[in-house]
Formats: C-alpha cells, structure tokens, sequence
C-alpha cells in the first residue's frame, strides 16, 4: 500500500473494526470479540484491569472473567484518532467504561491505545492497552520519585 493514497478507505475500516470490537465486548460475546485480533508471537494486550495477556487463551479467560464480574458493562468511545501507515495502524480513543456492580454505577474514563495490521487486506488488533488516570496518576508518582 502507498502511504495516503487509501488512507480515507483504511481510516473506516479500522474504526469499524475497534467499533465492531467494542459491540461485541458490550455484547459479552467472546468469540466474536476475539475474532477482531490477530494472534501471534508479537501479541499483546493490557487489559482494562492492567494485566499482561499474550495470547488467544489469556485473552478468552480474561474476558470471561471480567463480564462475568459485573451485571452490565459498556464501553463507549468518545473521541478516537487513526493513524495509518502501510499494513500497520494506531488507534487512539478516550473512552468511558460504564459498568454495574450490585446496583452501583461506576463510570471510568479511560484511553485505548491499539496497534493493528493488515492481515489478508482485513485489519485486525495486534497490540492494546488500556489506561485509567488512575494508573497514569500512579505512574507518574513513580517517575517523580526516580
């Protein structure tokens, strides 16, 4: 691929694949959510809880164990930013993660960061983090004391 001559068509479809990600995560449906990433030796995913997941299995238990933790769970994109370079792509959202714990609601905002390649002309998620200000609080308390 050329850098910007399908940059509009690549830009649409990586926002319906994060989006259709993000249904199927909403949805609670495993498989579905697990068929927007590509899994290899290079995969890698933070989830929303800051654990390290590196492959198919990790990913599938780790979904499983988080709908299974609360009653609804949304996660809702409010603003995003792609960025495409040959077969390899970022995705940059700030996000809200809506969920209900016994009848309580807790509203997180959140960032994703995805990476995603080009995969038979299918663009699927190779890398994704996710970030609370919470851990970038954290975090940066920690640098100050270096």
């Amino acid at each position: 691929l050329q850098e910007g001559t399908v940059s509009a068509e690549n830009t649409a479809k990586i926002q319906k694949t994060m989006m259709n990600m993000l249904n199927a995560f909403n949805e609670r449906d495993v498989e579905s959510t697990l068929s927007k990433f590509y899994f290899d030796d290079n995969f890698l995913s933070y989830g929303i809880d800051g654990s390290k997941i590196s492959n198919r299995e990790e990913t599938r238990r780790h979904l499983e164990d988080y709908f299974g933790k609360f009653e609804e769970i949304e996660l809702e994109v409010v603003w995003s930013k792609v960025t495409v370079y040959r077969i390899m792509a970022t995705f940059v959202g700030e996000c809200t993660l809506k969920s209900r714990d016994n009848a309580q609601s807790n509203p997180i905002p959140m960032r994703l960061t995805a990476v995603l390649r080009d995969v038979n002309d299918r663009w699927k998620i190779n890398r994704l983090h996710f970030s609370t200000d919470a851990l970038t609080q954290a975090a940066s308390g920690y640098l100050m004391t270096l």
